[in-house]
């Protein structure tokens, strides 16, 4: 049952990007301004072609409160290599995972570029990092130690690399465009409600499942969302850090 759900939840809208903003401006009325939900992520895709007024409509959104988060550099990955990429784009991916087939040293040089972007477009910068489709790729956390984000999201959860800890949490999803997505993904949130019980859980949000299978189920649980305790919906760094700045943020001001 939602209700026994453990706090916190985390809410987050994907693959944010000029062509679907009006999908995402729709998804931002939903969750905050007709269920009263306090807190929203953005996963923003800093590599697509952003107009100023587009750019505006961030900056107010992350104005009101609403946390961007870094999301890849072009959300497409430029080739598919490995017969483990070849497996995950058929079964999950399809062709967004742009770290699976790059070395190390190219996603630690992707997630850097991502990050640089909201610092050069004057945004407040974003403590988190999620890569496209939770696909971190053949990257150490050591190597993600040294990147200016603090927090990277995993399938299974969260790595904070400034205490070097792993957060497991249960996430469910609603990007079902075909029947057997949709099939799937009903067992598999069926199975991550159920670990909701225990551990924090991530409800992910793409701009078009509003319009998708699983669109009715989405609502249901968003509207049970709402009905919890106020500040039940939050951020990850308000979750694992009290929104406190991180070390390398005060470092860097200094």
């Amino acid at each position: 049952m939602i209700q026994r759900l453990r706090r916190p939840i985390i809410i987050s809208i994907h693959d944010v990007h000029p062509p679907v903003l009006s999908k995402v401006q729709a998804a931002i009325r939903l969750i905050s301004d007709e269920l009263g939900m306090s807190q929203v992520d953005l996963l923003v895709v800093p590599g697509a072609e952003w107009s100023r007024p587009q750019l505006d409509l961030l900056r107010r959104w992350q104005d009101q409160g609403i946390h961007l988060v870094g999301h890849g550099w072009n959300h497409r990955c430029r080739r598919i290599q490995t017969l483990y990429h070849r497996v995950h784009s058929w079964l999950i991916s399809r062709d967004v995972a742009e770290h699976l087939s790059e070395t190390e040293t190219t996603i630690c040089g992707l997630i850097d570029d991502c990050y640089a972007w909201f610092v050069e477009h004057g945004f407040q910068p974003p403590q988190m990092y999620v890569p496209p489709a939770w696909a971190m790729g053949p990257v150490s956390r050591q190597a993600l130690a040294q990147r200016p984000f603090r927090y990277f999201e995993y399938l299974l959860g969260v790595f904070d690399s400034e205490t070097d800890h792993f957060v497991r949490c249960a996430m469910v999803g609603y990007e079902a465009d075909t029947v057997l997505r949709a099939l799937t993904l009903r067992a598999v949130n069926r199975l991550n409600l159920a670990a909701g019980r225990w551990y924090p859980l991530r409800v992910s949000i793409h701009p078009h499942d509003f319009q998708l299978k699983l669109a009715a189920s989405l609502r249901q649980l968003l509207k049970r969302i709402s009905q919890m305790p106020v500040g039940t919906t939050v951020s990850v760094p308000q979750w694992l850090s009290g929104d406190k700045p991180s070390q390398r943020e005060l470092s860097r001001v200094e």
